[in-house]
Formats: C-alpha cells, structure tokens, sequence
C-alpha cells in the first residue's frame, strides 16, 4: 500500500519509556501550519526566496519552489475539513492584526464582512485608519500522495480578500465531487502558485484544480481510513482550530 512506503522515523526505545512527559495539555490547541505565498512586497524577511513560493509558516519550510525561469512546482493534496471565518481587521500595522474573529457566520462580524456596503468602518481612536470585516475560506487539507515528504502534517489553505474567489472555486470542485457520493476527505486536487492581475497590480495566488494526471479520489484503502479518522478528529474539534492570519495586504489592495 502507499502508506507502506511513506517515511518514517522510528523512537527509539530509550526515548519512548518517558511517553511524552511535558506534553500534557498540549492537545487543546490545533494549530496547523499554514500555506504562505512570497510576494515581491513580503519584506526583507522573504528576500531569500522567489516570488510565488510556497512557504509553510510559522516554520518558514519551502513547501513548493517557484524558481526563476520555470513553472510553479504543482503539488496535491486531500481536504480534510473546511469551515469558514470571520475577522475583524485593525487598520495596516496596528497590533493585533485580527482584532476579533467569530465562526458563527449569524455573528455581527460575520454579518459585516458578508455585506459589502459594511465591510469597512472608521476606527475610532485613529483619525482616516479603517477597520475591515473579511470573510476567510478555511480548508485543512493533507499533502498527497502518503508518499511525499509533507503527509501526515495538515496544513491550512485560506482563502480571502482577493483571494477569496480561488477558495470559491475549490467548494465548487468539492460539490461537483460531492454529487458522485465522495466524502471530502476522499478527494484529489492540485495547487500551485499562480499570477493575478488587476488596475492595482500583480501577484501570486493560489490556483486549484482537478488533477492533470492520475485519479481524483484517494484509491488505498489503508490511506483512506487515516484520512477519514483525522477528519473525525478535527471535525470534532473544530472550535478549537487556530489559523494565524497576518496581514496580506501588501500583496494587492483589492478586496473581494
């Protein structure tokens, strides 16, 4: 089977006696790496890499090159939950970025960043600065196929802004897929960094699609059941997810 071959690195012995100590209460955070896309504007921080990587933060590993002169580095993966999120924005370089967020989409921020005409509002203790209400498009999803170096490790894809229409796209594949009886953890996409443009300028965002080659559905029943029982797990949890958004806005003023 696939998982069969996945790597793997064994504890050994020794180590396993102490069976995690220091570790308790640890399980009541989530808090899943998240997928970064360097913009010509990131700041000096991401001067080492090129524009349109992919970068998984907070531990800044390449998770998809994006090198001068060649294509963007195409990789698949398996949503395992998708749950959408309400922010409250404080206005560009204030702290904290999010000011308040809410999953309740029948909440007063979900209600604002939904409506255009109340998406933005004066804050009141910083003369011309603006808050803004943004809807984020959540998916956790798992690097695919279980042979590649990155399963095993969930990671987030959001979608917002001006973003936000790739992560419309993505909920349209799931429900074409969702109409041949597929639970979500059961798909196969692709992604890779991809240039936008509009009046304001150009940048990378995250494109999806079915894949090019190979199967859209997961086809080892050994991997299936891994992916089904995380699933399990985070939709249980769900209200315990934490996603670190930072401000993005650097890479376009648009706004979706």
């Amino acid at each position: 089977s696939e998982i069969a071959t996945a790597k793997t690195n064994q504890l050994p012995a020794f180590i396993s006696e102490d069976k995690g100590a220091g570790l308790d209460g640890i399980d009541k955070y989530i808090r899943p790496q998240r997928i970064k896309i360097v913009q010509k504007t990131s700041g000096d921080a991401y001067s080492s890499y090129d524009s349109g990587t992919l970068l998984l933060t907070p531990e800044m590993t390449v998770f998809a090159k994006n090198e001068k002169g060649g294509e963007p580095e195409t990789f698949q993966f398996v949503p395992l939950l998708f749950f959408p999120e309400y922010l409250k924005i404080n206005p560009l370089g204030m702290d904290p970025f999010v000011a308040e967020r809410s999953l309740d989409p029948n909440s007063s921020i979900a209600k604002r960043a939904i409506n255009p005409d109340l998406r933005t509002e004066a804050h009141p203790d910083k003369e011309g600065a603006m808050i803004k209400y943004r809807e984020v498009l959540n998916f956790i999803v798992m690097p695919y196929p279980a042979t590649c170096q990155f399963f095993g490790t969930p990671i987030v894809l959001s979608f917002s802004s001006s973003s936000h229409r790739d992560g419309e796209k993505l909920l349209s594949l799931l429900k074409r897929r969702r109409m041949q009886g597929a639970p979500i953890y059961a798909n196969i996409f692709e992604g890779r960094a991809q240039t936008r443009q509009n009046t304001f300028g150009t940048w990378y965002a995250l494109d999806v699609q079915n894949p090019e080659a190979g199967e859209p559905f997961v086809g080892d029943k050994e991997v299936y059941e891994i992916l089904k029982s995380l699933y399990d797990e985070l939709n249980e949890r769900r209200e315990q997810i934490v996603v670190e958004h930072e401000d993005e806005s650097a890479a376009t003023t648009t706004e979706f």
